[in-house]
C-alpha cells in the first residue's frame, strides 16, 4: 500500500483556481468567497448559525467547533474551519481535522464543480496531510470528484462505507418516560478511568470490524478519560463474570443533541437483548443528565441488525453519510 503524501497545489493549478476565482467574481449571481473561521464572536455565532439550522448532518462540524474552536490544537478532532460564502450568505463549512479527516457540509442545492475545486485548493494548502472525508453523501461525492479531477489515476479510494443517518426525536417523551431508570440488574453503567483496558480492546475489534481509523494511541488514554468524566461512554458488564462486552459512546453533542458511536458487543454475547438494553439506558442518561431532545446515529445500511435494533428503538432514516478514505501515489 503506497504512504499518503503531504499535497500541495502546483503553480499551474493555482492559476487555473485563480481563473475560476476571477470568473465567478465578474458574475454577482455565482460568486462565492472561501475564508477561514475565527474566534471572533460575530464570526463563530454566524457559522454555528448555519450549522444549527442543518444540525442531524452537521454533529460532528458543530461539536468540534464548539469544544475546540475554529483553529486548530494538539487534539486530533481539532482542526482548520473555513466557511463558504455565496451572495453574503453561509452555504458551506468544512473542517480539515489534524487527523486527517475532512468534514465538511454544504446546503442544497448542490454548487458548481469550481466551488468544490476552490474548496479542494483550501483543503490542499493546509499543513495536515488529507487522507479522508466524512460527509453527507451529496457533499462527499463532489468534493471525491473534485480530487479525481486534480490527481486523475494518481487518486485512489482505498475504503469507503455508505450508512443510513437515523435520528430519534422528542427523546425526552419518548425516551425517558418509557425507557426510565431500565438498568435494574446494575449491568450498564458508565464507564471510568479503570475501564479503559476493557474498553480499548472491544474498540479495537469495533475498528477492525468496521476499518475505521482510531485517534494515535498516545492520545487514547487521555481522551477517554476524557469523556469518561463526562459521563459520555457506556458499557455492558456480563453478571457472571462483570466483563465488558458491549460499549457506546457519545461521539459528538450540540445544544440540543448527540450522535452515538462505536457501538460494539462481543461477538459471543449477541442475539441477547444486550445492546438493547445498553442503548435504552444511554438514550435514558442523554435525556435525563445531558438534556438532550434527540438523538441521531449512522451505521452501514447493510449492517440490518443494528438497522431494524435502532429502528425498533424509534430512529427513522434522514438521510445518509459517505465515509472514503484514500491514498495518493507520487
Amino acid at each position: 500500500m503506497q504512504r499518503p503524501i503531504s499535497l500541495k497545489l502546483n503553480e499551474k493549478y493555482t492559476k487555473n483556481m485563480s481563473a475560476h476565482m476571477t470568473q465567478h467574481t465578474e458574475n454577482p449571481s455565482e460568486f462565492f468567497q472561501i475564508a477561514q473561521i475565527s474566534n471572533d464572536p460575530e464570526s463563530l455565532s454566524k457559522a454555528l448559525d448555519f450549522l444549527y439550522t442543518h444540525e442531524p448532518f452537521c454533529l460532528y462540524l458543530i461539536g468540534n467547533l464548539e469544544k475546540f474552536g475554529p483553529i486548530p490544537t494538539d487534539h486530533p478532532h481539532s482542526g482548520n474551519f473555513f466557511q463558504v460564502s455565496t451572495n453574503n450568505s453561509i452555504t458551506a463549512v468544512f473542517c480539515a481535522c489534524n487527523s486527517g479527516l475532512v468534514l465538511a457540509f454544504t446546503s442544497p442545492p448542490s454548487p458548481s464543480s469550481d466551488l468544490f475545486d476552490s474548496i479542494l485548493s483550501k483543503l490542499l494548502n493546509n499543513p495536515t496531510k488529507i487522507l479522508g472525508i466524512l460527509a453527507e453523501e451529496n457533499t462527499a461525492q463532489h468534493l471525491l470528484s473534485s480530487f479525481t479531477r486534480r490527481f486523475g489515476e494518481g487518486f485512489r479510494v482505498k475504503f469507503e462505507s455508505f450508512n443510513e443517518l437515523l435520528k430519534l426525536n422528542d427523546l425526552k417523551l419518548n425516551c425517558w418516560e418509557a425507557f426510565g431508570n431500565t438498568d435494574q440488574d446494575g449491568q450498564v453503567r458508565f464507564l471510568r478511568a479503570e475501564d479503559y483496558p476493557s474498553w480499548l480492546e472491544l474498540m479495537t475489534k469495533f475498528q477492525e470490524e468496521t476499518q475505521i481509523a482510531s485517534d494515535p494511541e498516545e492520545m487514547q488514554v487521555s481522551i477517554f478519560e476524557h469523556e469518561a468524566g463526562l459521563k459520555h461512554i457506556w458499557g455492558y458488564f456480563d453478571k457472571k463474570g462483570g466483563e465488558l462486552v458491549c460499549i457506546v459512546r457519545l461521539n459528538s453533542c450540540t445544544r440540543a443533541g448527540g450522535c452515538f458511536g462505536g457501538m460494539y458487543n462481543k461477538p459471543e454475547f449477541r442475539r441477547r437483548g444486550i445492546a438493547r438494553k445498553l442503548m435504552r439506558q444511554a438514550l435514558s442518561d442523554c435525556a435525563r443528565i445531558h438534556g438532550h431532545g434527540h438523538n441521531v446515529l449512522f451505521t452501514s445500511e447493510t449492517n440490518f441488525s443494528a438497522l431494524s435494533l435502532y429502528h425498533s428503538l424509534g430512529y427513522s432514516k434522514i438521510g445518509r453519510i459517505r465515509i472514503s478514505f484514500f491514498e495518493f501515489s507520487s
